[in-house]
């Protein structure tokens, strides 16, 4: 009967994996740069500086000198060894679009500060997979 405890550790593990497939972006919006790092968005007015570079995964740097990893663009060794190839061209690439963004679509009111928002998208997913695995293996033990 102690396997019943194996549903709630996987849709832990589950829920866990779901977060960083489908959470870590980067999204370049009129207000501002937005960075959903798993379970944590940070919403970063423009004028607040736009310097991506690459050090151990893809990075933002601030004018005031703060930096936020880009969880959507994290290092590995893999990349490590090549020499970030592709996170070196990612952050050309978006440097230029953000430059674009500014110059054609920069809104004319005063920026809001830097925010930052603890979020734990859609539980629902971490419960519906501990009923489900739960009932699974409730089926199997009841069948033997």
């Amino acid at each position: 009967m102690d396997s019943f405890g194996a549903g709630p550790v996987s849709a832990v593990v589950f829920y866990g994996a779901w977060l960083v497939g489908q959470r870590a972006s980067i999204r370049l919006r009129p207000e501002g740069i937005i960075i959903e790092n798993i379970v944590v968005r940070h919403v970063i007015p423009w004028r607040q500086g736009r310097q991506f570079y690459v050090h151990n995964g893809l990075r933002l740097r601030l004018l005031d000198g703060r930096t936020y990893g880009i969880a959507a663009f994290q290092g590995s060794l893999v990349s490590k060894l090549a020499g970030y190839p592709v996170h070196h061209q990612i952050a050309k690439q978006l440097t230029v679009e953000c430059d674009r963004l500014v110059v054609e679509d920069l809104p004319e009111f005063p920026a809001p500060p830097t925010r930052r928002h603890l979020q734990l998208p859609d539980l629902w997913v971490l419960f519906a997979v501990a009923v489900a695995v739960d009932g699974l293996i409730g089926l199997a033990v009841l069948s033997r």
